[in-house]
């Protein structure tokens, strides 16, 4: 996962098996990676696969085929989730959180700040 995919607040799994907020981001040189930075230090991440249960935990509404926040609609099919609007898939969580911010200007929060674990 690239950071240029990543803004400071989204969830991401971390190469020690937890879920935790991004902070910041570095690209080390030597072998350019890009790395997160977190509470606790710098770390490789992974993309958190989106499911319904982090679609419910930011607040989106289950309507018959698709999940609904703030007028954003979020279509569920059997290969994954789509932008309602578009068509445009979303695979990750951190992609549903960039969506809601470029419409709302507002971050997308969690309903309590439990996180989801595989």
């Amino acid at each position: 996962m690239k950071s240029q995919e990543l803004r400071i607040g989204n969830w991401v799994d971390f190469e020690y098996g937890e879920t935790e907020r991004t902070y910041g981001f570095e690209t080390q040189i030597e072998d350019a990676e890009d790395l997160v930075q977190i509470e606790h230090g710098n770390m490789k991440c992974r993309a958190i696969p989106l499911t319904k249960e982090w679609l419910e935990k930011f607040g989106f509404v289950k309507k018959t085929h698709s999940y609904t926040k703030d007028r954003i609609s979020i279509k569920e099919q059997r290969k994954g989730y789509y932008f309602y609007h578009t068509g445009m898939e979303i695979k990750y969580v951190h992609q549903v959180q960039n969506l809601y911010y470029a419409l709302t200007n507002e971050e997308l929060t969690l309903k309590d700040e439990t996180v989801i674990k595989d």
